[in-house]
């Protein structure tokens, strides 16, 4: 009988915790994590195995600076947060009385770079940018970063514009011990 009892309230045990860690699982996937937002299978599984590793680079190292091109032929470089992937598209977000608006209008060629935390890789991507008004890209901007909803308040603000990479090469290079060099060279 002791055996018995035991066994069921191992069982109950085993049920409890396993039932609790679901719970918590699902809380985790649901709430986005403050430094990056956790990707879901769904994003990624489409994808060959090189722009899966874009993507997570880009998620796992949101601050970028992108590089685009004056009215007067000068560079300018500033840093703008990587977005999400969706749809097969790199998304960013600027507002149309930023520079970079007004610099990838006329002229939608980019050149962005990224660095990992732990500073052993850098991703560069270059492309052509085109702007897309969707309120439903918009609206995700907003529920996944607080501090734009707080800036732009809603998806009507008609300053608030996303854009995507397209017609892009991206290249990942590694400086560790055991790697010098381009580990990654992709295009889309």
């Amino acid at each position: 009988m002791k055996k018995f009892l035991v066994c069921f309230l191992l069982s109950i045990l085993v049920i409890f915790i396993t039932s609790c860690s679901q719970v918590i699982r699902e809380e985790v996937t649901t709430t986005p994590n403050e430094d990056s937002k956790l990707i879901t299978r769904l994003e990624l599984e489409d994808l060959d195995e090189d722009m899966q590793r874009i993507v997570k680079f880009l998620y796992e190292n949101k601050m970028i600076q992108m590089a685009s091109i004056e009215a007067n032929g000068t560079p300018s470089i500033r840093t703008i947060q990587f977005q999400f992937y969706e749809n097969g598209r790199i998304y960013f977000q600027t507002d149309t009385n930023a520079s970079i608006y007004r610099n990838l209008k006329k002229l939608p060629s980019m050149e962005l770079v990224s660095s990992s935390q732990d500073e052993t890789q850098s991703l560069r991507i270059k492309g052509e940018v085109v702007f897309e008004n969707n309120h439903a890209l918009i609206e995700r901007t907003l529920s996944e970063n607080p501090n734009i909803k707080k800036i732009y308040g809603s998806d009507g603000n008609p300053t608030l514009v996303m854009f995507y990479v397209e017609h892009g090469s991206a290249q990942i290079y590694e400086f560790s011990d055991k790697v010098q060099g381009t580990t990654l060279a992709y295009q889309w």
